[in-house]
Parts: structure tokens; sequence; C-alpha cells
């Protein structure tokens, strides 16, 4: 009998390795509690904005990498803004992930609408023009 093929180690445990991390990717999304991640996420967007946050729903996605999904977005900050976002994806640094610290990598914001409340104006103020997102893009 010759000896082992190295190659044919690694490309077996590099397999293994794949179906392992696929079935994982699989499996956890399904065992993590929505409405558990949904309070969670809530909570900490309440806590950072101080204002209130809802949202309909909160998905784990582990592909094409981790992130959680957040659908139908709405903040309220009384007397400064109210946004709405179709939906808030929330990409988390892969590395301290693994030490159990989430640093935020990526936000993406689909579809927002943002109203910022302006305080009433005096008699001597000049009316400011309305501005709109794409003046700034020309």
């Amino acid at each position: 009998m010759g000896k082992p093929n190295k190659k044919l180690w690694l490309g077996t445990g590099a397999g293994i390795l794949i179906v392992l991390l696929l079935g994982v990717a699989i499996i956890v999304p399904r065992l993590v509690d929505s409405d558990w991640l949904k309070d969670k996420v809530q909570a900490e967007l309440a806590n950072q904005l101080a204002g209130d946050v809802s949202f309909q729903t909160a998905d784990l996605n582990f592909f094409p990498s981790p992130n959680i999904d957040i659908g139908t977005l709405t903040i309220n900050m009384p007397g400064l803004a109210t946004a709405k976002a179709q939906s808030l994806e929330i990409y988390p640094r892969l590395l301290p992930l693994l030490t159990g610290k989430v640093e935020i990598a990526e936000v993406q914001l689909n579809l927002p609408e943002l109203s910022i409340e302006l305080p009433e104006r005096t008699k001597r103020q000049k009316p400011v023009e309305e501005l709109h997102y794409t003046d700034w893009l020309e």
C-alpha cells in the first residue's frame, strides 16, 4: 500500500468543512427565535437613536454574508425627525463576530424617507428654499 495522498486528504477536509458550514448556515437561522431577535434589535436601535423604533420583521441571514435584515422600519425621534425605510440590512465585521463582539461593517437602507421637523419661523426670518436630495447629486 502506498502513502495517503496529501492532496486527497486536503480536498476531503475542505469538502467536509464546506458541507458543515453550509449546514450551520441553513440550520442556525431556523433555530434563532425571530421574536427574540426582533426585540433585541429594536431595543438596541431605540437606545442608540434615542427615539421610538418599530419594524415588522427581523431576519438573520448568512448568505452572501452574515447580516440582519429588518423589514418596514420606522424611526420616530419626537421633535426632531421621522424616518421610514422599506428595509435595513446590517452587516457585521466577521473577525470580531467570531470573538463575540459585534462591530458594524456596513449598513444598507433601502427606499428611505426622512422628515425633519423645523422650528417655527419668526417674522424676521427669511423663508428657506425647499431642498431635494437630487440637487446634491448634480
